[in-house]
């Protein structure tokens, strides 16, 4: 059945492989409206080209003379009969000519807009009309109201001025009206009471519900029934809600890279603020959450849709430390990350959960319980008593003081003396991971690794401080935006560029590891020290303490001459032979931190003042470094001027051979002769270093004492080849050159230094040295 406003046609819906069958037309008039009608939007805009009739359609009133006269006005065309349903009555076949499709029909009613400029085949679409209506809209409304207020300065129009029948008809109106207005009046006052209870909640209306629920959550009228108002309100206007979402698309397809934190979600708007430091750079916005409750709705939606999700994940990095560290095999590993249960999947669920439900962490952001309960649930979780400020007045006033640099770092705490004596967090539970963050920040900003992470461990200093500041700072953004009623977030440069550098680390260096370069790990590292800053963030105390004791050990050992190391070595033991230097047994876990320590001290390093370190008593004894330094270019010089493997094993050989052997087998290496002529040559030229490179120094002899004591006074002594392998082609080729009369270049002159501070002389005593060499050559 069609309907439209000049008639009614039934007729039978087309299929692929029959067009419709129009039955019967009843219209006021002739009844053309009416088919034209029926054939555009039930024939042709439902893609088909002709249609039927049957033998009632046309056997009634005159049917074929009304079809007669569409074909010759151009609507349709008729192509032929139809086999009917009755025997000698058939049906007609019409094609459709005076009607277009929709899409033409569109077009037709667009202006040609190829004179403005516009290229052919460029229509409106639906974003086009709603722009339209947007620019232009106003305009015919306002004409609207301008013709109303005219109506209404217009002489009224009296009763008694109108003929007797419309007089009748008007008073007839009226008392209708009469009748109906304590209804309208009953469904307006209903109406107000719905807006104001919108607006403002009538608490007279509290249910036994929200009781009970108000006894487990603050607010909870407040938080249900304004979620409830807000929906009724988003159904009545969904174009509200339509733009939003179509805003909050468009920020999503321009989202934060994977580096950006979660806290920084929707906050895409930056504002540069007068009052706030440089290091903060600009504050950002979140246009979305501004008056209203959608995107923390949605927000809280989507964590919870995706907890399962970042739980397993959890899940399967523990699973991956387990296997790590030997606790499960490769096979356990895969099959429990394939199957999804068992005993080791379930070992590691308990471990990332410890009987948490995530569920509530993320309700919570809706409505967290009354403090005490919070607690409780804490405590069930095995969480530590850690509550976060118990006054709203503390944090709009930590906020407004930190902001401004009043009172200590981070801003006044009128907490802080309480709360200390209870032995509880100063501010709230995540108050310190702020200040390490903010360490981390400096870090990358420049400031010297070594003493942003002792400062990190000591807690104390002037690097704390100003950490302590710039965290207080950066959370006094929020707490001043939620004072204001605009979302507000600070996110600095220098987080940025950490977050960065980590994501980097994280996307290409760890999947070198994995395939076993460790060179792109030290590169890395060495390139971007600051690394290790963001790193410690996530680490607990001990862990930093060890991996700061760590380094400490590995930076003062690896600057000490090989042969000290070996003295070193001998004299701290097996443990740090085995479980610090060796890459098999290697496990700093198995070293206490005394024992960390103490070994940094021995070491000459500066241990952090800590009251669980306390000072070790062991001392080394080592060779003094020009001495060690003098060592090691005896063995560099060996290395160089002598095939000293081969050299090596000749000599063991020699020295399993008797006597009378020995002769034969020397005389027919004579490199073997050589090395020894040059060794007992470089002794007598540097008698300091016979104790340490002669198994029993008292068979050493001298051939006289002038020898030996020229020897003594002219320690380091070397020939111009063994300078050659000490100083490096480079630096002895500008060495010569500056002999012959050319000036050293700074570098040079640099490394001399540095050569000379070794072997513990002066700098000008090297150049003599070198000088005579080259010149004894």
């Amino acid at each position: 059945m069609f309907r439209s406003g000049l008639g009614t046609i039934k007729f039978f819906e087309g299929s692929p492989n029959r067009p419709p069958v129009l039955v019967n037309i009843q219209a006021r008039g002739i009844g053309e409206e009416t088919l034209r009608s029926w054939i555009q939007e039930s024939v042709v805009d439902r893609g088909f080209t002709r249609f039927e009739t049957n033998w009632q359609t046309v056997g009634e009133h005159g049917g074929e003379e009304f079809f007669r006269r569409m074909e010759e006005q151009g609507l349709i065309r008729h192509v032929g009969e139809v086999p009917g349903t009755l025997e000698g009555r058939p049906g007609h076949l019409y094609d459709v000519v005076g009607v277009a499709p929709r899409e033409a029909r569109t077009a037709a009613s667009l202006p040609d807009i190829r004179g403005l400029g516009i290229q052919d085949g460029v229509r409106p679409d639906a974003m086009g009309f709603h722009e339209l209506w947007q620019e232009q809209g106003g305009t015919y409304l306002r004409q609207m109201e301008r013709s109303a207020q005219d109506l209404s300065g217009r002489r009224p129009l009296r009763l008694s001025n109108l003929d007797p029948q419309t007089e009748n008809a008007l008073r007839g109106y009226i008392r209708q009206l009469e009748d109906e207005l304590p209804g309208a009046r009953m469904a307006a006052l209903k109406q107000s009471e719905v807006r104001r209870d919108s607006a403002l909640l009538n608490y007279g209306r509290r249910t036994e519900f929200d009781t009970y629920a108000g006894m487990v959550f603050p607010f909870s009228f407040w938080m249900t029934h304004t979620m409830f108002n807000w929906a009724l309100w988003s159904l009545d206007r969904p174009g509200v809600l339509a733009t939003w979402l179509r805003v909050r698309r468009l920020f999503d397809t321009v989202q934060q890279e994977q580096w950006v934190p979660q806290r920084m979600r929707g906050f895409r708007m930056p504002i540069r603020v007068p009052f706030a430091p440089n290091w903060l750079g600009p504050i950002f916005a979140n246009p979305l959450a501004f008056g209203l409750p959608f995107d923390q709705w949605f927000r809280t939606a989507e964590d919870l849709g995706s907890l399962s999700q970042r739980s397993e994940a959890r899940v399967e990095r523990v699973i991956d430390v387990m296997l790590e560290n030997g606790e499960i095999d490769q096979a356990q590993h895969d099959d429990a990350i394939r199957s999804r249960q068992g005993g080791i999947w379930d070992a590691a669920s308990r471990q990332v959960t410890n009987g948490e439900d995530g569920w509530i962490d993320v309700f919570s952001f809706l409505a967290s319980p009354h403090a005490p309960i919070s607690w409780a649930i804490n405590a069930a979780r095995g969480r530590p008593f850690q509550p976060g400020p118990f006054l709203p007045a503390t944090r709009s006033i930590r906020s407004v003081t930190a902001m401004l640099g009043i009172g200590p770092a981070g801003g006044v705490n009128i907490e802080a003396p309480v709360r200390r004596m209870l032995n509880l967090p100063e501010f709230d539970e995540w108050d310190e991971y702020r200040i390490d963050r903010q360490l981390a920040v400096m870090a990358t900003e420049g400031y010297p690794v070594e003493i942003i992470e002792r400062a990190r461990l000591q807690r104390d200093g002037p690097i704390f401080e100003e950490a302590q500041r710039r965290a207080g700072q950066q959370y006094a953004v929020g707490g001043i935006g939620g004072l204001l009623g605009i979302p507000l977030m600070g996110f600095p440069p220098g987080e940025q560029e950490g977050r960065q550098l980590r994501q980097q680390f994280t996307e290409e260096i760890l999947p070198a590891l994995d395939r076993g370069d460790v060179d792109a790990y030290r590169d890395f590292v060495e390139e971007h020290p600051e690394i290790e800053s963001w790193f410690a963030i996530n680490r607990s105390p001990e862990e930093r303490l060890q991996s700061f004791l760590v380094d400490i050990v590995w930076d003062q050992y690896n600057n000490l001459p090989d042969f000290n190391q070996r003295e070193a070595v001998e004299q701290f033991g097996p443990m740090f032979e085995h479980y610090f230097l060796s890459r098999e047994t290697r496990d700093y876990t198995s070293i206490p931190p005394e024992v960390l320590s103490g070994w940094a001290r021995a070491l000459g390093g500066d241990v952090p003042a800590l009251q669980n370190l306390t000072p070790n008593p062991q001392v080394l004894e080592l060779t003094p470094a020009p001495i060690a330094n003098r060592i090691q270019d005896f063995y560099g010089i060996r290395e160089g001027l002598h095939d000293w493997p081969a050299v090596r094993e000749l000599q063991t050989e020699y020295f399993a051979l008797s006597d009378s052997a020995r002769r034969g087998f020397s005389a027919s290496h004579p490199e073997l002769t050589r090395y020894w002529d040059w060794r007992r040559d470089f002794l007598y030229r540097n008698p300091d270093l016979i104790p340490y490179l002669v198994e029993d120094p008292s068979t050493f002899r001298f051939p006289s004492a002038e020898l030996y004591e020229q020897g003594v006074a002219e320690q380091p002594s070397l020939q111009w080849a063994e300078w050659y392998q000490v100083l490096g082609p480079n630096l002895a080729a500008l060495v010569e050159d500056s002999i012959a009369g050319e000036d050293l270049p700074a570098a040079a002159e640099a490394r001399l230094g540095e050569v000379a501070d070794s072997l513990g002389i002066p700098r000008e005593a090297l150049l003599d040295r070198l000088a005579t060499a080259i010149a004894s050559q």
